[in-house]
């Protein structure tokens, strides 16, 4: 099969399980997010499978996915909130678990886990408190969060394809560009415009979308620049093999890891100066 055909096939079925679950409910979202956390920390601590013990890998997944998902469960069941000191044992246990590894990669290890942490764990929380505290606009900002996703990797791919001559970053992803990034953002800011015209319910609040669009597709770029600045720095080409014609997860979550948390941050922020 045709490599596009198979990479349009793998990229719809994934659209389509993401727009099914944001509009199901967010307990749907959440499940999503926590199986999403899984395959992500997965294959993050399998690119060191080669450098460290399996056991140690074994300890940082665990620990991640217990730490998304005890963040998950604050959300959906605030009285648990009163528990939240439980997270701060993950480092500990992480930390313990480092020191039965060979001298010298203390440090380097736990800080490599730390980072496969708060690139996974983080973002993917940020999408659930997004979905959490937006609520009373239904699965708005949700919707216009991964609508401007897809939007701003099909302009920056057409634009940079067109147009694309100066390099963004030549050292990290020699194919990205400034016409690439330019292209992106514009169409994401016409679609964050269209969203709120059709189905906003406040066509107020134009000025505020075309901004959180703004946000999402330039974090969306530069989370992808990071993750390939990490996979370059390995000597890694695709994330894992889980997505055919993909990767792995992370090469399709990849501008989610910053674009998520900027996104929660300016809709908190924006709304708590508003308000």
């Amino acid at each position: 099969m045709n490599n596009m055909l198979l990479r349009a096939i793998t990229g719809g079925i994934f659209i389509g399980i993401v727009i099914v679950c944001v509009l199901h409910s967010v307990v749907a979202l959440t499940m999503l997010l926590l199986v999403f956390g899984a395959l992500c920390l997965w294959e993050y601590f399998s690119w060191y499978k080669t450098m460290y013990a399996p056991a140690y890998l074994s300890v940082a997944r665990l620990l991640g996915l217990i730490t998304l998902g005890f963040g998950l469960l604050v959300l959906q069941v605030p009285s648990y909130l009163a528990y939240w000191p439980i997270l701060f044992l993950a480092f500990p246990v992480l930390a313990i678990s480092s020191l039965f590894t060979p001298s010298g990669q203390f440090l380097i290890l736990t800080g490599k886990s730390l980072v496969g942490w708060f690139m996974i764990v983080l973002p993917l929380f940020s999408i659930a408190a997004l979905a959490e505290i937006s609520f009373q606009t239904g699965c708005f900002y949700t919707m216009l969060f991964f609508a401007t996703m897809w939007i701003n990797d099909t302009g920056a791919y057409l634009s940079g394809r067109a147009f694309g001559k100066k390099p963004l970053f030549p050292r990290i992803s020699p194919k990205k560009t400034w016409e690439g990034l330019i292209g992106g953002v514009l169409l994401s800011l016409v679609g964050a415009f269209v969203a709120t015209y059709f189905f906003s319910t406040n066509n107020n609040a134009l000025l505020f979308n075309v901004g959180f669009a703004a946000v999402v597709s330039l974090g969306g770029t530069f989370g992808d620049l990071i993750e390939s600045a990490l996979k370059r720095e390995l000597g890694i080409k695709d994330s894992g093999k889980m997505l055919p014609g993909h990767g792995g997860i992370l090469d399709r979550l990849d501008g989610v890891l910053l674009a998520a948390p900027l996104a929660f941050g300016y809709y908190y922020f924006c709304n708590l100066l508003i308000g």
